[in-house]
């Protein structure tokens, strides 16, 4: 791994910034970069789901403010959740076929069907988890947090399905 980075650097020093940055793009670039990548769409997929959440849960599926139930806001908070977790998977799904993962391992209807398959595990993982918080709102209540439950649900659906999807997609979907 040292051994990598001190390559990287080199390949740094010795290019100019527009070789650099086409072999940053590029699939083949070092494991860190490519890992490093792979963050930074999934930033942008988390904002895009965020976006899409809050939009839902202040319009069509209200799960947001004080004068609605816990009980509505849990349910509404599913189903913003799950579509907002289908809109924010198809921004990602093409990103990570641009700029991080190479496609091809599979037959193009395959690797899409198996990236929202592997993601059926982060998706049950981040509604779980609202369930989780919604259960324990005597914890809440116990930190004083609880007038805040639908934003740490909304956090927590986001952080528990995260921590899934890097191994997944690099080992069952993508090549490298």
């Amino acid at each position: 791994m040292i051994k990598r980075s001190k390559q990287a650097l080199q390949f740094v020093k010795e290019n100019d910034k527009k070789t650099v940055v086409k072999h940053v793009l590029s699939h083949d670039a070092h494991p860190l970069i490519q890992f490093g990548k792979y963050v930074t769409c999934g930033v942008m997929a988390v904002m895009i789901h965020l976006s899409v959440t809050y939009t839902l849960g202040l319009t069509i599926f209200p799960a947001i403010g004080q004068h609605l139930s816990d009980h509505v806001k849990e349910i509404n908070g599913y189903i913003n959740n799950t579509i907002a977790f289908f809109i924010s998977g198809c921004v990602v799904y093409w990103l990570n076929i641009k700029f991080v993962f190479k496609s091809g391992k599979h037959h193009v209807f395959l690797e899409i069907f198996l990236f929202f398959a592997v993601s059926a595990l982060p998706l049950a993982a981040g509604l779980g988890m609202n369930w989780f918080i919604f259960h324990n709102t005597p914890l809440l209540e116990q930190w004083e947090i609880a007038e805040y439950v639908e934003h740490i649900a909304n956090f927590g659906f986001v952080l528990a399905s995260a921590l899934v999807n890097f191994v997944a997609r690099k080992f069952i979907i993508f090549k490298g």
